[in-house]
C-alpha cells in the first residue's frame, strides 16, 4: 500500500509542476505587459452649435411673444407686416435699436410701411397715432388740413422732431413755414416786441436761412437755436442776457449783436466756425477775443464801445492781419466804420427790405440761398387784402 501511495503522490507532483511553471512564467511576464501604453478612447464627434438667429417673421404672435424676442439680442431684421400690435412693435424697437423691424400702418385708408419719412396730411382725425406708429418720419405737410397754431402745438408734442410745413397769417401776411427769409423790420425806437409776439416764426420756420428781429426787446431767443440751417442772423438791441443757444448755429456766417450790453458770456462764439462777419459793438461785458482762434473765415469784426483793453485789442489785432477789424475811428455809430458797405451786407438788407412788398407766391425748392455767393429773387409771400 505504501508502494501504491507512493506512486500516486509522484503522480501528482509531476502533474503539478507545469501548472506551476506557467503561473511563474505568466508572472514574470505581467511587468511587461503592464508597461504597454493603453489606447485613449476614441472621442465622440462635437456637435456643430446652431448659430443663433438673425431674421425672424412676425405673424399673429401676442403683444407678450413679441415683446420676448428681445431676449434674442443677434436679431438683425424682423418682418412684422402682417402685424397690427404697434405698441409693441414699438417697444421692441426700442429694446433692440440695432435691428431693423418693418410693419405698416394704415391711416386714412392708405398702408404706410414704417420706415416712410414724408406724409401728407388732407385730415388730421387719427393724426396722432399715426405720428406714433411711423417713427421715421421727417417732414408732415398739413398746408391742406386746416390746421391751427394749437394743433401744431398738440402734434409737436408728440413729435417734436417733425418739420410742419403749414401756412399762417402774421402781421398781415401768409407766411409757409419753409420760408427762408424773415425780417420784421423793425427800425430804432419802434415799440419792443418779445419771444410771444414772434412765436409761429420761432417754434415752426425752423428751415429759415437769414432772420432778423432786431430792436425787438426779445430776452428769451432759446427757440433760435433749432433753426440749423440759418446763415444770416440779426438780434441788435434786443437786451438779450443769455445767447447760448447760439452754439448751435454752425452754418452762421454773419451775425450782429450789437448793443446787448446786458450778455457777458460770449463763450459760444467758439462753435460758430463758419462767421465771417461779427459785430459786438456796445457789448460793454466783452473782454476777450479767444473765440477768434476758432473762426478761421472770420473777415470782418467791429468792436467798437466795448469792454476790451485797447491794448490787448492791438495785440490780437497784429496777430490777425487778415481780418478786418475795427476797435475805434470816432464813429459812435454800430453799422458805420463800412460795415453797410460790404457786398455781402447789401445783398442780405435787399433781402430783408424786399420780401414784404412781394405778392406772388411760388414753390422755392431749388432756390439756393447762399449769401456768401448769389441771392435768386425773393418770391415767397402773399400780401393779405
Amino acid at each position: 500500500m505504501k508502494r501504491i501511495f507512493g506512486i500516486v503522490l509522484l503522480l501528482c507532483l509531476l502533474l503539478l509542476l507545469p501548472a506551476c511553471g506557467t503561473a511563474e512564467t505568466a508572472a514574470q511576464a505581467a511587468p511587461a505587459q503592464a508597461a504597454e501604453p493603453t489606447p485613449e478612447p476614441t472621442p465622440e464627434p462635437t456637435p456643430t452649435p446652431t448659430p443663433p438667429p438673425t431674421e425672424w417673421t412676425i405673424t399673429d404672435e401676442s403683444a407678450e411673444e413679441i415683446l420676448a424676442l428681445a431676449e434674442i439680442p443677434s436679431l438683425q431684421h424682423i418682418d412684422a407686416t402682417a402685424s397690427r400690435e404697434y405698441e409693441a412693435l414699438l417697444a421692441l424697437r426700442e429694446k433692440l435699436p440695432d435691428c431693423d423691424i418693418d410693419w405698416e400702418y394704415e391711416y386714412q385708408g392708405v398702408s404706410y410701411p414704417s420706415d416712410t419719412t414724408e406724409l401728407k396730411v388732407t385730415d388730421m382725425t387719427g393724426l396722432e397715432d399715426a405720428l406714433r406708429c411711423l417713427p421715421a418720419l421727417t417732414d408732415v405737410d398739413l398746408l391742406e388740413a386746416g390746421a391751427v397754431i394749437e394743433d401744431l402745438d398738440r402734434f409737436s408734442e408728440i413729435r417734436p422732431d417733425i418739420f410742419w410745413l403749414w401756412e399762417f397769417s402774421f402781421h398781415g401776411f401768409t407766411i409757409r413755414t419753409d420760408v427762408p427769409v424773415y425780417s420784421s423790420l423793425q427800425p430804432i425806437g419802434y415799440v419792443p416786441r418779445d419771444e410771444v409776439y414772434y412765436y409761429p416764426i420761432l417754434k415752426y420756420c425752423t428751415r429759415l436761412k437769414a432772420l432778423d428781429l432786431g430792436h425787438n426787446n426779445l430776452r428769451d431767443i432759446s427757440l433760435i437755436g433749432n433753426m440749423k440751417d440759418l446763415q444770416i442772423l440779426i438780434l441788435a438791441d434786443d437786451h438779450l442776457q443769455d445767447a447760448s443757444c447760439l452754439a448751435n448755429l454752425h452754418d452762421l456766417i454773419y451775425l450782429e449783436l450789437f448793443m446787448n450790453d446786458e450778455l457777458e458770456d460770449f463763450s459760444f462764439l467758439k462753435s460758430l466756425t463758419k462767421l465771417k462777419d461779427l459785430n459786438l459793438c456796445y457789448c460793454t461785458h466783452l473782454t476777450s477775443l479767444d473765440f477768434m482762434e476758432y473762426m478761421p473765415d472770420l473777415e470782418f469784426m467791429l468792436v467798437k464801445y466795448t469792454g476790451l483793453d485797447v491794448d490787448y485789442y492791438n495785440e490780437v489785432k497784429a496777430s490777425n492781419p487778415q481780418v478786418r477789424m475795427t476797435f475805434w475811428d470816432g464813429d459812435r455809430e454800430s453799422t458805420n466804420s463800412g460795415w453797410r458797405d460790404t457786398a455781402r451786407n447789401h445783398m442780405i438788407r435787399s433781402a430783408f427790405a424786399n420780401w414784404p412788398s412781394v405778392v406772388r407766391y411760388d414753390y422755392y425748392n431749388d432756390m439756393d440761398f447762399d449769401f456768401s455767393g448769389k441771392i435768386y429773387p425773393i418770391t415767397y409771400f402773399v400780401r393779405e387784402d
